[in-house]
């Protein structure tokens, strides 16, 4: 069941309600990242990459999946 809580936005590692009301966030998602909330560098990595592309099928490569993956592969 789903809390009676109406979240309106969140910031760093906390949430907040309508009335400002702050929420530690200890809850990740189904299927998501825990990468918190506004985070400037974060919103502007996603914004570049809302115009380009959102999601892609994993049938497809995409220029950012090779470039992490690299970087992964160096740094283990």
């Amino acid at each position: 069941a789903r809390f009676d809580i109406i979240i309106d936005s969140g910031k760093g590692c906390c949430l907040f309600d309508k009335n400002n009301k702050k929420y530690l966030d200890m809850i990740g998602g189904l299927a998501t990242a825990s990468l918190g909330y506004s985070h400037a560098e974060l919103n502007k990595a996603l914004k570049k990459q809302c115009d380009k592309i959102i999601n892609a099928t994993n049938l497809f490569y995409t220029e950012p999946q090779i470039m992490l993956a690299v970087e992964l592969s160096e740094l283990s």
